[in-house]
């Protein structure tokens, strides 16, 4: 039995506001360390890429499970 959210609709939208401000923090904060990593070695952009890469791709899978939920409460 799905449980019954009695929020006001602002906390709800403060929740996915929330939710989605961290998914896009979540491509660049990895770029930002990246870079910082590639100025501390002297690299040229090799880990701004993979940090971006990566950030990319847990965002992608963690806005992927965000939809799926959204999809849930809708039903």
């Amino acid at each position: 039995m799905p449980e019954i959210d009695d929020r006001s609709p602002t906390a709800k939208a403060l929740s996915k506001v929330t939710q989605i401000t961290a998914i896009s923090m979540m491509m660049i904060i990895p770029a930002i360390i990246g870079y910082w990593i590639d100025q501390y070695l002297g690299t040229k952009i090799l880990c701004a890429l993979l940090g971006l890469v990566l950030g990319v791709a847990a965002a992608i899978q963690q806005l992927i499970a965000f939809v799926a939920n959204q999809d849930n409460e809708d039903s």
